[in-house]
């Protein structure tokens, strides 16, 4: 049972976290929209990752502000339904958070054609595939929301609340929901920033020396932080989360049951992830 005062300090610290995540998710969209020079494909998936993380980090705030007796008193109706499958889930918030992840990819996948096939950029980036990588996130996140919502999920029982029957189809839905929001993302975003790496490494060391081959040497350094900052970041942060989300799945309980501990951890990354994707991107450019 998590007592009175960690539950307020917790609500607290997700709420400075939303705001700030907020705040500077505004900031980066205005300042990209305001420059010319940054309309291109890169800033706009930028964009496209700094609104999700502005949203989700909305979420953040609306759903910790929640007191906990709206989910304890809910009535059979539509209305109760729609508290149990929106609100008691969080998959509101957890929808924005997979679409995140994946503009994540997509910002990885736009580096990973700029360093490795630079000549063959701007025929792969035409309008139609940016379209699509700036898309594909939003439809994607929004499926899984509704696959984990609408045929499955809990619903009002009387004096009781929010409960679940945890069919098999629910369980499935719960076991390849992480496996694809989180654990393939994490796969990808990692083995493209190490492609990178090697790449950078091979022209510095194919190359004639000198000032090219120092300011190759620089970008792989800045590469190699970078990978590991956002990878990392993104692991170590979600990670907690996901472990909770799976062990639910199989005991049928979670390991924290106070969400707002969590929340902390992984809507942290609604406040570094323009930053850093931006750096990343700067320093990607620098070899061109």
């Amino acid at each position: 049972m998590i007592n009175g005062d960690v539950r307020l300090e917790s609500t607290i610290i997700n709420i400075f976290i939303g705001v700030i995540g907020m705040l500077g998710n505004i900031l980066v969209t205005v300042t990209i929209a305001k420059t010319p020079v940054l309309h291109n494909p890169t800033y706009r998936i930028v964009v496209s990752l700094a609104i999700s993380d502005m949203l989700a980090s909305i979420a953040l705030i609306v759903d910790t502000s929640l007191p906990v007796a709206i989910l304890q008193e809910v009535d059979t109706d539509v209305g109760g339904y729609i508290i149990c499958r929106l609100i008691y889930t969080q998959f509101i918030h957890w929808g924005l958070f997979y679409i995140s992840s994946f503009n994540m990819v997509a910002v990885t996948s736009e580096r990973l054609v700029a360093i490795l096939m630079p000549l063959r950029y701007e025929q792969v980036f035409q309008s139609r595939i940016q379209i699509v990588m700036l898309a594909a996130p939003w439809v994607l996140g929004g499926a899984i929301v509704l696959l984990n919502t609408v045929p499955t999920g809990p619903y009002p029982v009387p004096t009781i609340g929010c409960t679940s029957d945890y069919t098999t189809t629910e369980q499935i839905i719960y076991i390849v929901t992480p496996f694809v929001c989180y654990f393939l993302p994490v796969t990808f975003m990692l083995s493209s920033y190490l492609s990178m790496i090697h790449n950078i490494r091979v022209s510095r060391k194919s190359g004639s020396g000198g000032a090219a081959a120092n300011e190759l040497k620089s970008a792989e350094k800045k590469l190699f932080k970078m990978c590991l900052f956002i990878c990392g970041y993104f692991m170590i942060s979600c990670f907690p989360s996901q472990l909770n989300y799976t062990y639910m799945v199989f005991a049928e309980k979670y390991l924290v049951n106070d969400f707002r501990l969590l929340d902390f951890l992984l809507f942290s990354n609604c406040c570094v992830n323009p930053f850093f994707t931006d750096s990343l991107t700067a320093h990607s450019e620098s070899r061109y």
